[in-house]
């Protein structure tokens, strides 16, 4: 019998009226069990139970999907839905009465509800009185700008430190231009503009406000750290922090500044000496989390201010929710106010708190609500505005970033766009300024993991976007000055960026302008740069066909001519092979081949082609529309899978390289990993809708329809060895397993990383799983019992991307965005030896060959790394791809590797015969290698030597083995134009 369900109370809320609607209406099925209704509503049984739990709003998909399955009336019951959201937007939009601030710092105006700091005023009171500079550094989420709005600038106006001399002050926050950001505040404070001509103004326009004498400027300056996230010139930077010391420090100032800092920023005050030294001697406060009483009063005084009560158990669960966690304050406030919202009369309890979310959920509950309500353009444009408001950390936290209304105005329909960001705000998830938006409080970042995913998935391509929208920024600002347009190798790398069409749809209006203009100053140069070639080539043209023509009259060996040009083409040929063979040797391969088509009787042209036999060639297939993601051989090698793009996978006879039949479609977004049962009987899919596929691979058909559980992309699917269960990891973090015969999962999801899981796989034995993550770390896990096996594997420095065990279950290899890969001893859980390093950039996945004695590697810098497995050591490196690398796998025979990338194909690479090159050892020093007449390489004494296959025939046939490898008619008459009939390849 399964667990009762809570008892709910209709009027603690929408939410919870609804659930109770929706359990009567089961009960007036005759309560068809949740199996039975997950059958029907084909959502799982998870999200439908949860949808009549009562702690949030279910999504209008799912209830109505719970209404179906009860034979409810559709439309009514999405009238109730509506009405139920109206009611929690009009209870967010009307929090005038709350008594806690939410993600909101407190303002000087507040200062009659501000509780629990007092001491630490006292502390930065004594500070700024007896210091003309003083920092004060917290954690973000610590409560600093609070204590400096609603603690410090009141006691300018009561506190006895401050008698005997009038105070005013002036507030603000760098952003991105400080100094003119600085300008403004003495306008608005003194009503004059001032004038910065000549440094030292500030001091100037400070006492020429106050003629008198008598009166002192509190200059606060919060949210320090701006100056070096978003203000981008180093020089006004430097200008505005010695505006600040020159008008505090010295004779006669009238100035205290105090400067508002992150704690992780506290490196960046040392860069200028000026600050550090008017920081010494302790003119810094350190702002620490909150003691038990110092919370007991921030959570009680204000309710009891408002005539409100607070149960003593909510009180003890805050208390050990927050206490002694340095950025909880704000998921506390917000936490509250969620609370306040769900009061019973004049109580805040426990209930309302847990129906909340927690402090650490309700931040993220409210974001998944309102992220939820809106539909798929809405969903998308609030993605890029988030996107927008978020400063990468390099070597810190991600920050906010506010971003103009006029950047944001045009990153998608202009009404979407206004849309959104009005009911953002509305709850309270952004404020909205007179020039700008900007998140309303960093703790969002942290506290929200879709944010956190955003940010993660496509990091780089995030830094990219924003030197974009920088560079756009400064050209518009110089009048859009062409000298300031992107050129070279900075275009190019943008224009691949670009490529991509999620990622072109991110740019708003003036920021395709700037790319455009870029672009078609390069056109104008390059056209510009072909018209003199072609000057050149018809000058050069007549020359030759002038030497040519007297050439003719005076010798008559025309013949010896057309001979002599006939050998040259070759030797460029055989030059331009020599220099792409380290680079594209699929190219090297063609012009290797088309040399020795136009003259076979040169030696050069020979050796070339031959040489081709000791590169591995791979077989290209082509049908995905997009990037491949995923590539898995069956168990028998018979049959190969591809995910990718578009939603769609396809299956592969690997004897002929042809797809069998249509490609399997059903998945509504990218299809992030595919993999076999152990009798190749059926395949599993994972996508970035959110769902799990399986398929009859015989039939080329689904088994049954999505099914559902992780609450975001699912990244990687595996089976266990026995085939009988799959396992799923998701971007939520999570790791589920699946019964394979029902495809029902089995328990609850295990919470398995601090971030997005970015692959699952399981050992041969089919006792351990292992998964990677976000959070850098690799994990094991027991497949009986579902338990994690030990801590967490550490050393990786940045996302791990992929994990393997070895045939014998012993090893486990991982990759990582650090370009390393890593050995682990999986008895002991240690890493052997050091990581091993020959990628330049991100690696992404690493897969065993089946006898264990090689193990391959693939990234994001184009290639296939082959390692031994034994000594740890590079064997050789596959070149062909021409975008970045993603996946690989070995076929059950070890003879090949499939491998998949953003180039949209699939490479199959003949690792057996990867070189047709032997091996022979000689007893004294190598004195030399060269072909000989008979096809043979011999060296001298002491080495290696190698011995090459002389076999031009079968070299030839090697090279047009390869899918794709024939020059184009266009291609050979350019390198060959007397022999335009001729073709590389039968």
């Amino acid at each position: 019998m399964g667990r009762p369900e809570r008892e709910l109370d209709p009027a603690a809320g929408p939410a919870q009226r609804l659930a109770h609607e929706l359990r009567g209406l089961r009960d007036a099925a005759g309560r068809p069990g949740y199996r039975t209704m997950a059958k029907v509503a084909h959502y799982s049984v998870t999200a439908l139970a949860e949808a009549a739990g009562g702690e949030r709003l279910p999504s209008l998909e799912v209830a109505l999907a719970y209404v179906a399955a009860c034979g409810g009336d559709r439309a009514e019951w999405e009238g109730r839905w509506r009405a139920a959201e109206a009611e929690l937007i009009g209870a967010v939009a009307g929090d005038s009465g709350a008594p806690y601030l939410g993600l909101a710092a407190f303002g000087p105006e507040d200062a009659d509800r501000y509780f629990g700091r007092e001491r630490l005023v006292e502390q930065v009171v004594h500070q700024v009185a007896g210091r003309p500079v003083v920092a004060v550094f917290g954690a973000s989420g610590s409560g600093k700008s609070s204590l400096l709005r609603a603690g410090l600038l009141p006691a300018t106006r009561s506190h006895p430190a401050f008698s005997g001399r009038r105070w005013s002050w002036l507030l603000l926050t760098p952003t991105r231009a400080p100094l003119r950001e600085l300008a403004n505040a003495v306008a608005a404070w003194s009503g004059e503009q001032p004038d910065r001509g000549e440094p030292g103004w500030l001091d100037r326009a400070l006492r020429l406000a106050d003629p008198g004498g008598d009166r002192r400027v509190l200059l606060v300056v919060d949210q320090f750290e701006e100056l070096f996230t978003l203000c981008p010139d180093p020089a006004e930077r430097t200008a505005f922090l010695d505006e600040l010391l020159d008008a505090a420090l010295g004779e006669g100032r009238v100035a205290t500044v105090v400067l508002g800092v992150r704690a992780d920023f506290y490196g960046h005050c040392a860069t200028h000496p000026g600050l550090v030294a008017a920081l010494g001697g302790g003119a810094q406060v350190l702002v620490g989390p909150m003691t038990r009483d110092e919370l007991r009063s921030a959570v009680t005084r204000p309710a009891a201010l408002a005539g409100l009560t607070v149960e003593r158990e909510l009180v003890a669960t805050l208390l050990a929710d927050i206490a002694d966690e340095p950025g909880g304050l704000p998921l506390l406030s917000h936490a509250l106010v969620e609370t306040w919202r769900r009061r019973r009369g004049g109580a805040l309890t426990q209930t309302g708190y847990l129906a909340s979310g927690g402090a650490h959920g309700a931040l993220a509950q409210t974001a998944e609500r309102t992220y939820a309500a809106f539909d798929a353009d809405e969903q998308e444009t609030a993605r890029r505005v988030f996107l927008r408001l978020t400063a990468l950390g390099e070597g810190t936290e991600d920050t906010r970033r506010r971003a103009a209304h006029t950047e944001l105005a045009t990153i998608a329909d202009p009404a979407t766009v206004s849309r959104v960001l009005d009911r953002l705000a509305a709850d309270r998830l952004v404020v909205i300024g007179a020039e700008s938006v900007e998140v309303a409080h960093e703790a969002l970042i942290r506290a929200w993991p879709r944010l956190r995913r955003w940010l993660t998935d496509d990091r780089d391509g995030i830094l990219v976007h924003r030197r974009i929208t920088e560079a756009t920024r400064v050209w518009q600002a110089a009048g859009r000055d062409p000298d300031l347009l992107y050129r070279s190798a900075q275009l190019d790398q943008v224009r691949t960026w670009a490529g991509r069409p999620h990622r072109a749809a991110t740019l708003n209006v003036d920021e395709h302008e700037f790319l455009d203009a870029a672009i078609r100053l390069r056109d104008k140069q390059v056209r510009a740069r072909r018209r003199q070639a072609a000057r050149v080539r018809v000058g050069t043209a007549a020359v030759v066909t002038l030497l040519t023509v007297a050439t003719v009259i005076t010798v008559l060996q025309r013949n010896d001519a057309r001979e002599a040009h006939r050998v040259a083409v070759a030797r460029q040929l055989v030059a331009e092979a020599t220099a792409l063979r380290e680079v594209d040797p699929l190219r090297a391969a063609q012009l290797s081949l088309a040399a020795w088509r136009i003259a076979p009787d040169v030696p050069a042209t020979r050796d070339s082609l031959v040489s081709t036999q000791a590169i591995a060639l791979p077989a290209r297939l082509t049908g995905h529309v997009g990037e491949v993601r995923d590539v898995e051989f069956s168990p028998d090698g018979r049959v190969m899978a591809t995910a990718g793009d578009g939603g769609t996978v396809r299956l592969w006879d690997t004897a002929t390289r042809a797809p069998l039949g249509e490609p399997l479609t059903g998945h509504t977004g990218m299809v992030n990993g595919a993999a076999f049962s152990p009798d190749g009987t059926t395949l599993v899919t994972g996508s970035s809708d959110g769902t799990l596929r399986f398929w009859d691979v015989a039939g080329r058909r689904p088994l049954g329809g999505p099914l559902t559980g992780h609450t975001g992309v699912v990244t990687g699917v595996a089976f266990t060895p026995d085939g009988r269960m799959a396992l799923s990891g998701g971007a939520d973090g999570t790791l589920r397993f699946w019964d394979a015969a029902t495809r029902l999962p089995l328990g609850t999801p295990l919470t398995a990383h601090d971030g997005a899981i970015t692959a699952v796989t399981t050992n041969p034995a089919g006792t351990l799983a292992a998964t990677a993550g976000n959070d850098k770390t690799v994990r094991l896990w027991d497949v009986a019992t579902r338990a994690p096996v030990g801590r967490p594997l550490a050393g990786h420095t940045s996302v791990t991307y992929g994990v393997a065990f070895s045939p014998d279950g012993r090893l486990l290899a991982s990759t990582s965005g650090d370009k390393t890969v890593r050995l682990w001893d999986v008895r002991t859980r240690t890493p052997l030896g050091e990581p091993l390093t020959g990628h330049t950039s991100v690696v992404r996945d690493v897969v065993f060959s089946p006898d264990g004695t090689m193990f391959a590697s693939v990234g994001d810098d184009k290639t296939v790394r082959l390692w031994d497995t034994a000594t740890h050591t590079q064997v050789t490196v596959l070149l062909g791809h021409t975008g970045e690398v993603l996946k690989a796998a070995f076929s059950p025979d070890g003879r090949h590797l499939a491998t998949t990338g953003l180039d949209k194909t699939t490479r199959v690479w003949d690792v057996a015969n990867r070189s047709t090159a032997t091996t022979f050892t000689a007893t004294s020093g190598l004195a030399g290698v060269a072909f000989t007449p008979d096809g043979l390489v011999t060296g001298g004494v002491t080495g290696n030597v190698l011995r090459w296959s002389a076999d031009v025939t079968r070299a030839a046939a090697h090279v047009c083995a390869a899918a794709g490898l024939d020059l184009t008619d266009e291609e050979w008459q350019r390198h060959a134009p007397s022999w335009p009939n001729q073709r590389l390849c039968p």
